[in-house]
């Protein structure tokens, strides 16, 4: 018994057990996203993931990990973050209030928005986290091309399981592509 415990605590504690990509993948909604573009301007860091082949320019799918890090309140991420994305709202926003698994406070607001040159509509999920660091925000987006009657329901099936999969994200934004 007292080896099999050692080796379980091994198996958590050693760094052969971490993969060697640790940080440069996600896997959400059963589907695997490479770190592909990173950017730390203005009090942001920003690390986008996409699925393999896609780029930050082409992407169907993407998740992205935003560290506000002057940001200490949900409101103080929140609030520009709406701002800036308010011209392109679709649809009526909503908000899912509910506290992160480890412990911070968190909204998720989902959202569709219309492309400015309305070629696509792009389904957002935005987590936001306080975190005694600053404000994290964790997102899946998906574009889905433009149609005067849009059917959803693909989309929305998985709602609950993605709140659930972005109420789970913990991980930190990365300053710089490794």
């Amino acid at each position: 018994m007292k080896k099999l415990l050692f080796l379980l605590a091994l198996l958590v504690v050693s760094p052969v057990s971490r993969s060697a990509d640790e940080g440069k993948t996600i896997t959400f909604d059963r589907e695997s996203y490479t770190l592909g573009w990173v950017d730390a301007s203005n009090g942001t860091t920003t690390n986008e993931f996409y699925l393999p082949g896609e780029k930050p320019e082409d992407w169907t799918r993407m998740i992205g990990i935003r560290h506000f890090s002057g940001a200490r309140q949900l409101k103080d991420a929140v609030n520009p973050w709406m701002a800036m994305v308010k011209p392109l709202i679709a649809a009526k926003p909503d908000a899912y209030e509910g506290n992160s698994k480890t412990g911070g406070k968190g909204v998720t607001i989902v959202v569709w928005l219309l492309s400015p040159d309305k070629k696509y509509y792009e389904y957002d999920m935005m987590r936001f986290v306080e975190t005694p660091d600053g404000v994290m925000s964790y997102q899946f987006a998906e574009k889905l091309p433009f149609a005067k009657k849009l059917d959803v329901s693909a989309t929305m099936k998985s709602l609950d399981e993605r709140l659930d999969e972005l109420k789970a994200f913990a991980m930190t934004a990365q300053t710089e592509m490794r």
